[in-house]
This record gives C-alpha cells, structure tokens and sequence, in this order.
C-alpha cells in the first residue's frame, strides 16, 4: 500500500531568495585548497592574509592574488577543514576568474557533517565580513550559506 502525502506549497524565506541558485561542480578541489598548508599544526581555528601567486588555467599568464584563509584543526592538530575567501577577487590578465569575495570550502570527507564547514564560515565572517550573493553555489555549500545566515538572524551559533 502506498501513502501520498501532500506536499505544503511553502513561500521561501528572504534568506533562500537572496541567494543565487545552486549549481553542480564537478571539479574537487579539496586536494588543492589542502596544499600550501602544514598538515599538523596549533589545534582549533586560525586565520591569515596572504599575497598568493597564481596561474591562469588555460595561459601563460599569472598574478599575485590577495588570500584570507581559515583553517579547521582537530584537537590532535591535523587539518580537516580549510575556507579560503578571495576579497578582490582572482583576475588574470584581463580574465575574471573569481568574484570579489568568493569563497571555497573545503572538509575531508571523513569529518564532512560536522559543523565544520558551519565554523569555518563563521570564522570568515566575522574576520572579514562575508557577501553571499556573489558565491557560485554548489547544493552542499548553498545549504550551508542558508544554515549559516538562518542562524545568524537569530543571534546564535550552531557552534557553541
């Protein structure tokens, strides 16, 4: 026997509207968020600026990029979650290749679920102050940007 349950015709919340749509991102780029990072350090959350020089993918251009990182480490120091926020964006040579503030997020597959990613991006946001409307959106990361903000208009954490 099969049961039909009817589905609520819900109006979405100013959070979820203001976001742009979720799209796939068939790219993992957790390895390359990683690299550059020691893989044991100081446990719990740290920040840092960097001037970071980068490659275009497809010429011989390159350029120093401006790069904020959070880094997510276990209590026995190893690194299980990186953030990093590009505050003026990533443009090479006369290429835009990343939006002023896009930000990547990165767990290891055995910690994802954790609120980990939710700690990394609170982090973020109050070092830098983050603008979600101009994010490219995996559906992970969009459910995570929904989270975070629902949470933060109601004055708390999930976190803590």
């Amino acid at each position: 026997m099969t049961t039909t349950v009817p589905v609520r015709n819900v109006e979405p919340n100013s959070i979820d509207s203001d976001l742009p749509p979720a799209r796939v991102i068939r790219t993992d780029f957790t390895k390359a968020i990683f690299s550059g990072h020691p893989k044991v350090g100081q446990p719990g959350i740290t920040t840092s600026t960097k001037l970071e020089p980068m490659r275009h993918p497809s010429s011989a251009a390159s350029a120093f990029i401006w790069r904020n990182d959070v880094l997510y480490r276990a209590e026995d120091g190893r690194l299980i979650g990186v953030l990093r926020h590009y505050p003026l964006g990533v443009r090479i040579a006369r290429d835009l290749l990343g939006a002023p503030g896009e930000c990547l997020v990165a767990v290891l597959a055995n910690y994802r679920r954790r609120g980990i990613g939710f700690a990394l991006v609170e982090a973020a946001d109050a070092e830098w102050g983050l603008d979600f409307r101009c994010q490219e959106f995996s559906p992970e990361g969009r459910a995570l940007a929904v989270t975070y903000l629902w949470a933060k208009e109601r004055g708390g954490s999930l976190c803590s």
